[in-house]
């Protein structure tokens, strides 16, 4: 006994008149919606990787600065130029490095203070915000 394939033409072809215009409104309304929850996901992985990369900078500039306390401000920095990967130079607006002296008996320490202006992809209203990252 033979088994037959059901013909596919027919398949297709019994679909088709149900769907006149039922499934093109639907996606007038649902492409949409989907568009812009591919770019929110798209947009919030860059603010992470961001995030992510200047959290490594701040934390890679304190150890340099404690390895070689002579080193100045300019040097660390051209030091950590070098390690911004996805990180836009142009949008950073504070990049300070200071030594804070604590009182009797405690030892000082550095603090590393990164403001940048993530800039979206597209202008949807807001088109910056700012990352603040202090260690």
């Amino acid at each position: 006994m033979t088994s037959r394939q059901p013909d596919s033409g027919r398949i297709f072809g019994r679909l088709a008149p149900a769907s006149s215009g039922a499934i093109r409104m639907e996606m007038i309304f649902v492409a949409p919606i989907v568009l812009f929850l591919c770019y929110g996901v798209l947009e919030v992985g860059r603010a992470v990787a961001v995030h992510g990369a200047l959290n490594r900078v701040a934390s890679q500039v304190l150890d340099r600065a404690t390895v070689n306390p002579a080193a100045g401000p300019e040097a660390i920095r051209e030091v950590a130029a070098s390690d911004m990967m996805f990180i836009d130079s142009d949008n950073i607006r504070n990049f300070a490095i200071r030594r804070v002296d604590a009182g009797a008996g405690e030892a000082s320490h550095l603090e590393v203070r990164i403001d940048y202006d993530f800039r979206f992809l597209l202008p949807f209203g807001q088109e910056t915000f700012s990352l603040s990252i202090g260690s």
